[in-house]
C-alpha cells in the first residue's frame, strides 16, 4: 500500500517520539534479521571453503567417495548462501 506524504509525515513523527521516549523498545520491534543472515552468510561461505578444500584433498589422495561428499556439501552451502536473504543496513540507519 502506498502512503500519502501527509500518512508518511505522521508515522514518521510517531517513530521519532518513540525513539525519544523508549530507545529500547523501537530497537526490540524494528529489529530485523541482519546480524542472523550475516553469521549464516558467513557461516556458508566458511562450510563452502572447507568442504571445498576437503573435496580437493580427497581427490588427491584418490578418496573418491569423501571426494564427492565433501564437493556436495560444498555445492549445497554455496547454493544456500546465494539464497539468502540480502542484509541491509536499516537497523544501524534507525539508530542514528
Amino acid at each position: 500500500m502506498i502512503l500519502s506524504a501527509r500518512d508518511r509525515r505522521i508515522l514518521a513523527e510517531i517513530e521519532q517520539r518513540l525513539l525519544d521516549t523508549d530507545p529500547r523498545f523501537v530497537y526490540a520491534m524494528g529489529r530485523d534479521t541482519t546480524d542472523e543472515t550475516a553469521w549464516t552468510r558467513g557461516g556458508c561461505t566458511a562450510v563452502t571453503l572447507l568442504a571445498g578444500l576437503t573435496a580437493l584433498l580427497c581427490a588427491a589422495l584418490l578418496l573418491i567417495g569423501p571426494a564427492l561428499v565433501a564437493a556436495l556439501l560444498a555445492t549445497t552451502s554455496h547454493y544456500l548462501r546465494q539464497h539468502l536473504p540480502p542484509t541491509t543496513q536499516r537497523a544501524l540507519r534507525r539508530h542514528r
